[in-house]
């Protein structure tokens, strides 16, 4: 299920990005974000474990990760399209798991990359399908 809604969810916010903008787009994701988080935290949430300094950086990183990088994910939707857009954003992933081996000395057993293996093999995909498609559009000289 959780498949389906990455899948689907940049092919049925695209036409609304288009319409009102990323930035109004994230702003109004985000208002009912918080108020279902809100809800949520308010009727399940255990806060005696919660620190001031913990909170401090949980919300930095909201901040700036769900602000910033919705607003710019958004936005490569409205330029690029869901699909090709999709296909960046799938190869975070990967790239992550790159860099943390290559400068961070992180260790990647067989067994737990397996799935990141399937995952990058798939990368490659949806690209060929717009080429062709690119390809069905151009004029034909000879007619």
């Amino acid at each position: 299920m959780a498949s389906l809604c990455w899948t689907l969810g940049p092919l049925i916010a695209t036409p609304v990005i288009k319409e009102i903008g990323s930035v109004a787009f994230s702003r109004s994701r985000m208002v009912i974000f918080v108020v279902l988080l809100g809800a949520a935290a308010s009727l399940f949430a255990d806060w005696s474990h919660l620190t001031w300094d913990a909170s401090f950086w949980a919300v930095l990183s909201g901040l700036i990760g769900l602000s910033l990088g919705d607003v710019a994910l958004f936005q490569c939707y409205k330029m690029i399209g869901p699909r090709l857009g999709s296909l960046i954003y799938m190869s975070a992933a990967p790239f992550t798991v790159i860099l943390g081996w290559a400068l961070l000395g992180e260790a990647c057993r067989c067994k737990r990359c397996s799935g990141g293996r399937w995952r990058s093999a798939a990368l490659p995909w949806p690209s060929p399908e717009k080429k062709k498609k690119r390809r069905a559009l151009r004029p034909n000289p000879a007619r």
